[in-house]
């Protein structure tokens, strides 16, 4: 759910970066900007890591199961044929 979160905010708030990155460079308040999105950049890099890690455990999950179905199926489906 958090990703979803970050996934929708992000954009929007790189949008707003990026139109008024002149005005904050002419300002003279990059510094607080460029904490803030470096901030933005590494809390999305730590949900991003996490949904990998999710789908990467997810998929060896499913090829396991999948596996031991197939296995199951033709083991059975083997027996049935040697009567």
């Amino acid at each position: 759910m958090a990703i979803r979160i970050v996934g929708v905010d992000l954009p929007q708030n790189k949008r707003g970066e990026i139109v008024n990155f002149d005005m904050i460079k002419s300002f003279g308040v990059f510094g607080t900007y460029s904490k803030k999105l470096r901030s933005w950049q590494q809390r999305y890099k730590d949900y991003s890591l996490e949904y990998n890690r999710f789908e990467i455990r997810s998929r060896i999950l499913l090829t396991l199961v999948s596996t031991a179905v197939s296995m199951a199926a033709f083991g059975s489906f083997s027996s049935m044929i040697r009567r």
